[in-house]
């Protein structure tokens, strides 16, 4: 899947990136997750305007009001901030309330959100069995 055939907007990939940081920022930021998101406005194809947005997101107080295109766009955003949020094995209460909270927003219900954790979740025990085996 081709992330620039679901965002097809610059807003929209400016956007997504701008969620995720302000998901990052909810608990401790590494150096290495703001040079992760600099390679990924990079491959985005976006603009320095749309850059430097990004970038400013790491100061912002507030979080600006987030659009995508269309409900694929808006579920394709929580299902990355999803396992994003996963990826130190550590989904935190502040993770997950930020992530219901953008979904509400986006006009996703709960309910989504759940189907996506419980993807996520599934998908993890399936890597930790996979390495399990090589082991």
């Amino acid at each position: 899947m081709n992330i620039n055939e679901i965002l097809k907007t610059e807003e929209s990939r400016k956007n997504f990136l701008i969620g995720l940081v302000f998901l990052a920022r909810v608990d401790d930021v590494e150096e290495s997750e703001k040079v992760f998101f600099e390679n990924a406005s990079a491959s985005l194809k976006l603009s320095e305007l749309s850059k430097s947005e990004i970038n400013l997101s790491w100061t912002k107080a507030d979080m600006p009001e987030l659009h995508f295109e269309n409900k694929r766009a808006s579920l394709f955003f929580i299902i990355q901030a999803v396992q994003l949020a996963n990826v130190d094995n550590s989904y935190t209460e502040k993770e997950r309330d930020f992530i219901y909270n953008a979904a509400t927003k986006l006009g996703l219900s709960n309910e989504s959100v759940n189907k996506i954790e419980l993807w996520v979740e599934e998908g993890l025990k399936w890597q930790e069995k996979g390495q399990r085996l090589s082991r």
